[in-house]
């Protein structure tokens, strides 16, 4: 039986918390137009586009991966030349995504790519690539790696890596991974938190950002073949790459001012419910406003326009950020639903 929760929204004072200003990404995909098998996209910053493979698509701002077995996958292939990843002195990478672990028939590796620049052949496992993993051998993992110079099958004894997040990302929860690299070190960010660095070059001194492929850019894939590491199987939610290695300062002024973190902005109110509920926001008058609500990390999970004074929204258990916006006004609240 679903129990009911009124939040009674009202025109408040509103006052802005000012914070660092958060680094602008040189590379955007959002995935915020839907699109049907096949088609392109284009990033919303540069203009660089990407080509849907498989049977992947964009639906409701995410990019919808469903096909990961050894003779075939969904990805996003993106024009590396333009990309070339190759000029950068340093870069970022931002991905944000859920994995659709209740169904991986048709893997027989225990890798998987969910985003990769580097290139690649049907006689060696890599070459000149950098690639991030968000779980490998064995679930034991998430980690990013480099590999250049080295054009034989032992390629991969050659990488320099990240320092590893245990156990893994692929466990049907959301995550925002964001890799930095310099020609001094990686550095790994997971959902907000320093994960740590490792210097570039120890395992390969032709481990560097000028030593990498132009030839390939995917997002949900690695540039391995598929029966050696899997595609990501699951939504992508956002996918930046930044021009500069993100500080732990630049981590935190990204989650506080974009969708990717809200929830900080308010005190939580605690209820306990059933395993779901009916939130009903009531407005004051006949003002115009736009209901948001978004998850844990981030995610706009719903949003709509309304005139009524009453909206009744089901949400599961769960922590969200319920925020009215009145166009003169804002107001926001965050809840926490247990079971």
């Amino acid at each position: 039986m679903k129990k009911q929760l009124l939040i009674i929204v009202s025109l408040l004072a509103y006052t802005a918390i000012l914070s660092a200003q958060a680094p602008t990404p040189v590379i955007s995909f959002t995935f915020d137009t839907d699109t049907e098998e096949g088609g392109t996209i284009t990033d919303v910053v540069s203009g660089i586009t990407g080509e849907l493979k498989g049977s992947a698509y964009c639906l409701n701002g995410d990019l919808i991966l469903e096909q990961a077995v050894d003779t075939a996958m969904d990805f996003l292939e993106l024009d590396a030349e333009s990309v070339e990843i190759n000029t950068f002195s340093e870069f970022s990478v931002l991905i944000s995504f859920t994995s659709d672990t209740l169904d991986l028939g048709g893997v027989t590796n225990t890798y998987y790519g969910i985003w990769a620049f580097g290139n690649t052949d049907n006689d060696v496992l890599g070459a000149d690539y950098i690639h991030f993993t968000p779980s490998r051998e064995g679930r034991s993992r998430a980690q990013a790696v480099m590999s250049c110079g080295i054009y034989d099958y032992q390629a991969y004894e050659h990488e320099d890596t990240t320092l590893s997040y245990v156990p893994n990302l692929m466990d049907d929860e959301e995550h925002m991974a964001i890799i930095t690299v310099d020609d001094v070190e990686f550095g790994f960010f997971v959902d907000g938190t320093e994960v740590g660095y490792t210097e570039l070059g120890t395992d390969n001194e032709n481990n560097s950002i000028s030593n990498l492929s132009n030839a390939y850019a995917r997002i949900g894939a690695t540039t391995y073949l598929p029966q050696y590491v899997s595609p990501f199987k699951g939504a992508i939610h956002e996918f930046k790459v930044y021009d500069k290695a993100l500080t732990a300062e630049d981590v935190e002024a990204i989650l506080s001012s974009s969708r990717t973190h809200p929830m900080d902005k308010a005190i939580p109110t605690i209820y306990s419910t059933g395993e779901s509920v009916v939130v009903s926001l009531e407005n004051t008058g006949n003002v115009h406003s736009t209901i948001q609500i978004y998850n844990v990390a981030g995610r706009l999970i719903h949003k709509q326009e309304c005139t009524n004074s009453r909206e009744e929204i089901s949400l599961s258990t769960g922590i969200y950020m319920v925020r009215v916006d009145y166009g003169s006004a804002t107001h926001s609240e965050k809840i926490i639903i247990n079971r």
